[in-house]
């Protein structure tokens, strides 16, 4: 998803991404630019990657075991959908429980959809899906959007994270 959202930006708009951020040498906000052209696409262990898209893991706070597997394109249309039905039906949007619906595809040796769910809903700890969050990120093809931050006030350089906002979409100089 991020890949598709910087890929529009920069064909759209071009790759430089002017963006207000704190400069965390001086502790003061200041203006900057991005260069999304040298974002990068994040280093997977492919050893860790497997064909069956299916993925052991204990989760480490109720101890129990699940499988999950990695979204494809589908996945993440039929989330959407399941989202959509959700704000029509109880006027509430939640993005988390139906991708954990879809992210998991059994529990404790139970592949039954109805009991993945249930689960979901209602006994998947806080903590759990922490650690699978990260498990899941590190396994995951993906951008890293980082970029080298340089103060201009300091001439120090530190990885700071892309700072997304309406910007990003919306450039002041094109409104």
């Amino acid at each position: 998803l991020e890949f598709r959202r910087v890929l529009f930006r920069s064909l759209a708009f071009g790759p430089e991404y002017a963006v207000k951020l704190n400069d965390p040498f001086i502790n003061e906000e200041v203006d900057t630019t991005i260069d999304l052209s040298k974002i990068k696409i994040k280093e997977v262990d492919e050893s860790l990657l497997n064909r069956n898209n299916e993925y052991s893991f204990i989760l480490p706070v109720s101890k129990t075991p699940i499988k999950f597997k990695l979204l494809t394109h589908g996945d993440e249309l039929a989330i959407s959908k399941d989202v959509e039905a959700s704000q029509k039906a109880i006027k509430q949007g939640n993005e988390i429980t139906p991708r954990y619906r879809r992210i998991i595809i059994e529990v404790d040796g139970n592949k039954d959809f109805g009991y993945i769910s249930n689960f979901v809903a209602n006994r998947l700890l806080a903590g759990d899906s922490k650690a699978l969050r990260k498990e899941i990120a590190k396994i995951s093809p993906d951008l890293d959007l980082t970029f080298d931050y340089t103060s201009p006030v300091t001439g120090e350089t530190e990885a700071l994270k892309i700072p997304f906002g309406i910007g990003f979409f919306y450039p002041a100089d094109w409104l």
